[in-house]
């Protein structure tokens, strides 16, 4: 199985003000020069940027692909992502819009088994189908690295336009070379209400269920939910929010309980639920482009005669299919955890661990000399009261031991505290 990765987020000038007399932006201008390795003037700045050399981290490839019919213009670099930038300037005043989102960035892993070129022709076909296809301009960079196994991470940047081409001569006329923002490329509205909807039904299931068992019924967590609901509004000073996310799952499951009927189950509507909610997950441009890629990507694999495949689902759901087929060698195989990240990520990724394992010595430390101190005090002021204490701990402690080794009950394990001195 290759490595498979594909990241998708939209990236806004977000400008912020960390100390005073500082500030931090994102730059369109900025970014494009860093994935090219071109060297690029933002003219909203008024500076050059540029990339500077990596050592093993090679720009293989660079294209920009734009729709038929886009002007010359979309198809440079440094004059179109001026534009882009100058396109979140408010029309009124000329000032910055502060959070704008400048546009969208897709990061692939590509497999290793291609070569230069049916890499760059597996890019750019994809590239065309899934996104300039629907109007969108893309900026291409293939980078090739070492990655943390020592061998060669080939991956790509794609950077993406979040307006339409302005076909328009009016306003072209007045310098709005880009459209509105195209919600469609994101999940659309209704969608996205539907996808809301659908994980707060999971999840409230899945509350009840817990609460209620496998054999709970919807009819008991109504019942349920309109005695909490009756003991908020009697209560006094309880907040409206709850009292109103109260009213909206009395209302919710009042609905469920009229499909099913009064014999209706949590577990059956909360599996009925997930089930809504992952084939609305199907339905989001990000999922289209995952799957869509695994399929490019496996093609590509195929036709240079590899029988290496890349699977874009998750490692629950390739072992939940392995188990129905019956290979219990690849279901065995799949139950893993995730692959570890390469290149740069693995290395933060590394980072992290050895910053969370250093936090936990840090804490251990400390709390031992807190304890230190504290007995040292106590020690000053009464030395055989200190012993007496250290004592009944160490008595505590091997009581404790004790009665756990002699019963197979979590019941009566901790023994009395003992008061006075040690006889």
């Amino acid at each position: 199985m290759a490595i498979y990765h594909l990241r998708a987020k939209a990236v806004s000038r977000h400008i912020k003000n960390p100390k005073p007399g500082g500030a931090v932006r994102r730059s369109a201008v900025a970014a494009a020069a860093y994935r090219s390795g071109e060297r690029l003037f933002d003219s909203l700045q008024g500076k050059w940027f540029s990339r500077a050399p990596e050592d093993g981290h090679d720009i293989e490839h660079t294209a920009i692909l734009a729709p038929e019919g886009a002007p010359d213009w979309a198809t440079d670099r440094h004059q179109l992502w001026n534009l882009v930038e100058r396109r979140e300037v408010n029309q009124t005043d000329g000032k910055l819009k502060k959070a704008a989102q400048l546009y969208r960035e897709v990061e692939i892993t590509l497999p290793r088994e291609l070569s230069r070129e049916e890499r760059v022709a597996l890019v750019e076909d994809w590239v065309q189908k899934a996104f300039v296809a629907d109007g969108m301009i893309a900026d291409i960079a293939i980078h090739n690295r070492t990655a943390s196994d020592g061998q060669e991470q080939p991956h790509a940047h794609i950077m993406l336009t979040l307006r339409r081409l302005e076909d328009r001569p009016d306003k072209i006329a007045k310098g709005l070379l880009f459209g509105n923002k195209e919600r469609d490329w994101n999940t659309p509205d209704g969608l996205y209400r539907q996808l809301a909807q659908a994980k707060r039904t999971a999840g409230l299931l899945k509350n009840d269920l817990r609460r209620f068992g496998d054999d709970g019924t919807l009819a008991e967590a109504e019942r349920g939910a309109r005695f909490w609901l009756e003991q908020l509004r009697q209560a006094e000073g309880s907040d409206p929010k709850d009292i109103a996310s109260m009213e909206k799952k009395v209302a919710l499951l009042g609905r469920l309980l009229k499909q099913s009927g009064p014999e209706g189950t949590i577990a059956a509507a909360q599996a009925q639920a997930q089930a809504a909610l992952k084939e609305l997950q199907k339905e989001m441009p990000i999922c289209r482009w995952r799957e869509s890629w695994a399929e490019a990507a496996n093609t590509a694999l195929e036709k240079a005669g590899s029988a290496v495949r890349i699977d874009h689902r998750t490692l629950a759901a390739q072992r939940e299919e392995a188990l129905a087929a019956g290979d219990l060698v690849r279901a065995a195989a799949l139950d893993r955890e995730p692959q570890k990240p390469m290149g740069l990520m693995g290395r933060i990724h590394y980072a992290y661990r050895q910053v969370r394992e250093n936090v936990h010595s840090w804490a251990a430390v400390e709390m031992r000399g807190k304890m230190e101190r504290a007995f040292a005090g106590v020690g000053k002021r009464d030395p055989v009261r200190l012993r007496e204490a250290l004592l009944r701990i160490q008595d505590w402690t091997e009581e404790v031991i004790d009665r756990f080794n002699r019963t197979q009950s979590p019941d009566d394990l901790v023994p009395e505290v003992r008061r006075g001195p040690r006889p």
